[in-house]
């Protein structure tokens, strides 16, 4: 047993849990079947109505106790046995075994009832857990059949070798098939887990840009349509990494790559939290910065010139500093965004033009 948590969901909200919860009452529910059978072949004078009542008893009460424990979720803090298969299980097996023993002539349909037990454990049980529940199963029924033969000795030792035969034989085949249960539910919990995977994979393929785990053009218009769609000013820079043709030519693609990369892990760590940034295009990125005016957000971008010109390159930038020109505008109600990115890229070739590595700000948002 693990020791209790504090960070599951409640069990009303936990979808593993209710499963459990109706297991274990359909479990309850057949042994109140059974329970019933049972008083009804005592009044009909198969055995004794003591007998009957002390299996009854004894099977209701197990499967209360069970249900019980589920409903309070003590079951939650098991690791190995979140669904308590193993112990019900058994008190089941130990049921059947003292039922055959009590109910005399009427105790070949008790078998019925092992099947059962030994099947509800097949779906639950790995086959460690299913082999052992095998073995108990059969001990408890080698036990029953021999201690009916030793007690009454008017019994038929041909019924009750032929009731241990059938019954090991069950108890075999359904070994058997919790084998393969088993190994089925490995599959589809492998199969499970790659598709997790590769749906993870197809998100992230969908949503980022491959070199520089930034969000990608696409994803990055769908979140400024939906703070436009709530109503929010922002700001928006469009920045382009300078003479980078010039690093790619100069020293190869890779060493372009590596410009990209690292200029996109100093956005990650300038920006603040909902500031986003995404890879717009070759070397142009774009941030946006929700419910920012353009002199706030023109204090992060020039915290953010500082890191990228501090930045080491070795190898690619020799004695120059990594630099880049941007345009900022305030992107306000009633204005498309498209309209407000056209801004900013002209603003941005305005930068480039006056010199490059430098910030060129919307005149009319920086005035108001």
């Amino acid at each position: 047993m693990t020791a209790p948590t504090t960070d599951l969901p409640p069990a009303d909200d936990d979808p593993r849990q209710r499963h459990f919860v109706t297991q274990s009452l359909l479990g309850l529910v057949l042994y109140g079947g059974y329970s019933l059978t049972t008083t009804i072949a005592a009044l009909a004078g198969l055995l004794p109505l003591s007998h009957a009542l002390l299996i009854s008893g004894l099977m209701l009460g197990g499967g209360a106790l069970a249900y019980a424990a589920m409903r309070a979720g003590l079951n939650r803090h098991s690791s190995s046995d979140p669904s308590l298969t193993m112990p019900q299980c058994i008190w089941g097996l130990c049921c059947t075994g003292l039922g055959y023993g009590l109910l005399g002539d009427a105790r070949g349909a008790v078998l019925t009832l092992l099947l059962l037990i030994l099947a509800f454990g097949m779906f639950s049980l790995t086959p460690r857990q299913s082999r052992l529940l095998s073995v108990i199963a059969a001990i408890t029924l080698g036990l029953a059949t021999g201690l009916t033969a030793w007690r009454d000795p008017d019994a038929p030792l041909a019924l009750e070798g032929t009731h241990l035969l059938f019954g090991a034989t069950a108890i075999w085949g359904i070994t058997v098939l919790s084998e393969r249960m088993s190994g089925l539910r490995s599959h589809l919990r492998q199969q499970k887990a790659e598709l997790r995977e590769a749906l993870a994979q197809i998100r992230r393929l969908a949503t980022q840009d491959e070199l520089t785990g930034l969000h990608n053009r696409r994803h990055m218009r769908e979140l400024m349509a939906r703070a436009c769609g709530e109503g929010r000013t922002m700001s928006l820079a469009l920045i382009d990494i300078d003479h980078f043709k010039r690093i790619n030519d100069g020293h190869g693609h890779a060493a372009g790559d590596r410009v990209l990369a690292a200029f996109a892990t100093a956005a990650r760590q300038v920006l603040r939290d909902g500031d986003v940034v995404a890879r717009w295009g070759g070397e142009e990125f774009l941030v946006m910065l929700p419910a920012t005016p353009v002199d706030a957000a023109e204090r992060v971008l020039q915290r953010l010139r500082e890191r990228v010109a501090a930045l080491s390159l070795a190898g690619v930038l020799d004695e120059r500093c990594l630099t880049f020109s941007a345009g900022l505008v305030a992107c306000g109600r009633g204005e498309t965004l498209d309209a407000a990115i056209e801004r900013a890229d002209r603003l941005m070739y305005e930068a480039k033009r006056a010199g490059r590595d430098r910030l060129a700000v919307d005149p009319a948002a920086a005035a108001a």
